[in-house]
Order: C-alpha cells, then structure tokens, then sequence
C-alpha cells in the first residue's frame, strides 16, 4: 500500500474505497476515523494497535469515578488488527486509519439488535404463556442468551468482517508522543 498522495487522502476527494451498499466512493468525511501504530509490517500483512479512549481520560473527576476505574480494566491494551502490508512502514509508525460510517452502524445493530430482539421475545411470549413473573424473567434471560449467540454468528461471518475491517487511509505527521492522551483524528 503506498501514499503518494496524502493531500488528496486529507481533502474531501474520493478515496479508493467503495461502500457496497450506496455503490459510490467513500470520501474521508464519510468514515470513523482514529490512528494505530504499526506492531509489525511485512509478508503481504501488517498489524496495527489502536489505543482505547474513553471520555474518562478528560474528565476531571476520572480519579474518583467508578466509571473510570471500571474502563481501565477493560481498556488497558490497545486493539490489534491486521491490514494489507504498508510500503515503507516500520513498526512504531503511526497512520490514520478507518472504518466506513455504514459498516459502523451495522456492526451495532447486530451485536446489540439481537440480543435485545432475543430478550424481548422471549419475555412477551413468555407472559403471553401465563407464566408467573420468576418464569417470565428465566425466559429473557434465555432469549439473551440465543440473542447473544445470535449476534457472535452474525457478527463473525465474512461480510460483516470484511466490512468492518480497517483501512489504512494515510500516515500520521508528525507522529504523536506516548501518552499524549486521546488521538482520534477529524
């Protein structure tokens, strides 16, 4: 993958990237956008690692919120993902990477739609039934559950993946310093 032109990746021009639902050229106003450091470059492939940010880190009351302390446990590594090799890129490069705003969407819909579907039909179906309220909520709870199972289905099959995958859209100048807090570009 090579950027010889990062101003036309910086304007509102096209990109190489089609969205197969709409049918035209993604422009970089039309994606979610944050930057990723290259782990390892080479072999036809690249892994990148996006930090995790959460709104936490510029709160004032982040030392004292539960809330805070909660997404440290979950945050505390970055997300790795693997693109298409990056010409010139040595690990520790950083470059802008994103996701189309269509593919984002849909990702939500199925991993919350469905448990949510699950749950719910199950309950009313349930209470249709005339079960007592204890039977009612095991019934949500096992509508979750296929809900959740349902959503780890759809959300690994290959079109949502491959719609959902990264795109290594320009490299990032000058680079950020570590721990300079939250670098979501746009």
């Amino acid at each position: 993958m090579r950027f010889e032109n990062q101003e036309r990746l910086e304007s509102a021009t096209a990109i190489n990237l089609m969205d197969e639902d709409v049918g035209y050229a993604v422009t970089p106003e039309d994606m979610v956008r944050t930057v990723a450091q290259v782990v390892e470059n080479g072999n036809g492939r690249a892994i990148l690692q996006a930090e995790r940010e959460s709104a936490c880190s510029s709160c004032h009351a982040a030392k004292g919120c539960g809330v805070s302390n909660i997404s440290k446990l979950f945050s505390a590594k970055g997300l790795k993902f693997e693109a298409g090799e990056i010409e010139g890129a040595r690990p520790g490069d950083w470059y802008v990477v994103g996701i189309t705003q269509g593919a984002l969407l849909k990702a939500a819909l199925v991993v919350y739609l469905a448990p949510m579907l699950g749950l719910l039909a199950a309950a009313i179906a349930a209470s249709l039934a005339g079960m007592s309220d204890g039977w009612v909520a095991l019934a949500a709870t096992g509508g979750l559950a296929v809900g959740l199972v349902a959503a780890r289905i759809f959300a690994t099959s290959s079109r949502i993946v491959l719609a959902t995958r990264p795109n290594v859209l320009a490299p990032l100048n000058p680079r950020p310093a570590a721990n300079s807090g939250c670098h979501v570009v746009g």
